[in-house]
């Protein structure tokens, strides 16, 4: 990473960076479950709840690693921009 016009610690940048790899991780596995679901939907039968609810958990699960992502990432002062 480009850290040299970056003002803030390097323990800061090290975990933006890793909860970035978390939530990519994140949106993949969502990714999956969510193609599932919908190859499930294609049948003629409503979709059952737990499927519902497994589309739903991983879906804050997601949500909730982008948070601490973003959180330590709005800890990197940019004082070039």
């Amino acid at each position: 990473p480009a850290v040299e016009n970056i003002n803030a610690k390097e323990g800061v940048i090290k975990m933006h960076e890793d909860w970035a790899d978390r939530a990519t991780t994140g949106i993949f596995f969502w990714f999956l479950v969510s193609g599932w679901a919908l190859f499930q939907s294609r049948k003629s039968k409503p979709l059952k709840n737990y499927t519902k609810v497994l589309v739903s958990v991983f879906g804050i699960i997601t949500m909730l690693l982008l948070t601490a992502a973003a959180f330590y990432g709005g800890k990197i002062s940019h004082p070039n921009l």
